[in-house]
């Protein structure tokens, strides 16, 4: 079993802010999906994932990648 601890949310509402153009986050879409996505800023809140665009409703930063021990 896994001792991983829930952590608070830190989705942010396109509403809110979005990131920067380009930037790759974790987006949830409107249509439920959550990918790793970029802002193109051509679309309004529209982000693209491999060539397709949508609609996304929050998005967060991606976490920082593990440190892996050599």
């Amino acid at each position: 079993m896994s001792n991983c601890t829930p952590q608070a949310s830190a989705w942010i509402s396109v509403k809110d802010a979005l990131p920067e153009q380009m930037e790759q986050v974790l987006v949830h879409f409107s249509s439920g999906k959550i990918r790793i996505s970029e802002i193109t800023g051509i679309y309004g809140n529209a982000f693209s994932f491999e060539g397709i665009y949508g609609p996304g409703t929050h998005w967060m930063p991606l976490p920082e990648p593990p440190e892996v021990a050599e």
